[in-house]
């Protein structure tokens, strides 16, 4: 199993959108993990939340 840096706290407010790159942003609850499941907590977040208009 991979242990790498983790962000885990994954929402939509958490992502900035800077010259085309998306940068993640506020790394205060970051721990080490398997980073394929923090990218998963994302696509389920992204996936099923109701987002901002200017979001879609």
């Amino acid at each position: 199993m991979k242990q790498q840096l983790c962000h885990g706290d994954p929402n939509p407010g958490n992502i900035m959108i800077r010259n085309n790159d998306a940068i993640i942003i506020d790394w205060n609850n970051a721990s080490i993990g398997n980073p394929e499941a923090d990218l998963a907590e994302y696509i389920i977040v992204i996936r099923y939340a109701i987002l901002p208009p200017h979001l879609m």
